[in-house]
C-alpha cells in the first residue's frame, strides 16, 4: 500500500513531512527541498541517518521563510554548513535541516563594542 502523506513521530509530536514541504515550496524553489533526506550525502563523513526535512538556503529571505513555517508547526530547526566535522546519528534528525547554500555573506557590526549589551550583528546574503 503507497502512503499519500509522510509522518514521523517525535516523541508526542507527528511531523506532516509532506505538508510541511509543500508549504516551504510556496517561497522557495522545489529543488532546493528534500524529503527524508540521507544526511550522508551531506557530511565529510558520509554517515547518519535521513533529515525529515532538508533545504538548501540560497538567500536571507530563504531563511526567514523557513523560520517562519518551524514556529508555524512548533519544530526544530538545525543549520549545518558544508558538512565537515559533522557526525549525525543513524537515527538522523527530527525537523527541518538547513544547509546555509549562500555564495556571499556579509556582515556589518552595528556596535563598535561587542561587550555592550544589545550588540546587533546583521548578517545579509550578498549576490
Amino acid at each position: 500500500m503507497i502512503k499519500l502523506y509522510s509522518v514521523l513521530e517525535e516523541e508526542d509530536n507527528v511531523l506532516d513531512i509532506l505538508g510541511i514541504c509543500q508549504e516551504l515550496t510556496k517561497e522557495i524553489l522545489p529543488e532546493q527541498i528534500y524529503m527524508n533526506e540521507p544526511m550522508s550525502r551531506h557530511t565529510t563523513f558520509k554517515v547518519g541517518g535521513n533529515a525529515d526535512v532538508f533545504v538548501k538556503v540560497k538567500s536571507i529571505k530563504d531563511l526567514k521563510y523557513i523560520i517562519k513555517i518551524a514556529k508555524k508547526y512548533d519544530i526544530h530547526i538545525t543549520v549545518i554548513g558544508n558538512g565537515s566535522n559533522l557526525l549525525v546519528r543513524d537515527k538522523g534528525i527530527r525537523g527541518i535541516v538547513v544547509k546555509i547554500d549562500i555564495d556571499t555573506i556579509k556582515i556589518e557590526h552595528l556596535c563598535r563594542n561587542a561587550m555592550q549589551q544589545n550588540t546587533v550583528i546583521k548578517i545579509e546574503g550578498c549576490g
